[in-house]
């Protein structure tokens, strides 16, 4: 369920930090 990952803004976060990531490393 969605509170295993934890509130929203975490996994939200997480998710753009990824893209920003990859965003970087092109």
């Amino acid at each position: 369920s969605g509170r295993e990952l934890g509130p929203p803004h975490v996994w939200s976060r997480a998710s753009l930090g990824s893209r920003s990531l990859s965003t970087n490393s092109d």
